[in-house]
């Protein structure tokens, strides 16, 4: 009996980890890596240049920090997409708000604000893109929602 406890849990274990690959690969050189953003492309050579800040602490009403919005990104079971660069040796993420790259388009009755952070490793390697989404309609500013980009590599 202990010994078939012990085989489900190795092959949930198994599973979970299947799912988080789906989402990321290896890190590869820094100069090749390039993110699609729903039509948006980022390649190193322009995101390596711009003006960044780092974002920490709550950002949002909820309180949360980006890493939970990230790790909740990648465990997203509804995006089968490749979506980051991960190795095992990756212990911890910096997420930083990339400037000037802000998009903003009109909709009804408001306007949508696109704007984008880079996610780096311990070492400064570049991990994930996300896509911040604010709207606003009317006088009413609706709850940031988050996406996570391609890689386009």
């Amino acid at each position: 009996m202990r010994l078939t406890r012990i085989a489900v849990i190795l092959q949930s274990a198994s599973f979970f980890v299947s799912i988080l690959a789906v989402h990321t690969m290896p890190h590869i050189m820094e100069h090749i890596k390039e993110f699609d953003c729903s039509g948006r492309r980022f390649q190193q050579r322009e995101y390596a240049q711009l003006t960044r800040t780092e974002l920490t602490g709550p950002v949002n009403q909820y309180g949360w920090t980006m890493d939970k919005i990230y790790n909740d990104l990648l465990s997203d079971r509804s995006n089968y997409n490749l979506s980051a660069f991960q190795d095992d040796s990756d212990s911890y993420h910096k997420f930083y708000e990339l400037e000037t790259t802000s998009q903003r388009h009109e909709i009804s009755r408001g306007y949508v604000i696109y704007a984008y952070i880079l996610v780096t490793n311990q070492h400064g390697f570049v991990n994930a893109m996300i896509r911040r989404r604010e709207s606003h309609v009317g006088r009413q500013d609706l709850p940031d929602t988050y996406s996570i980009c391609q890689i386009a590599t």
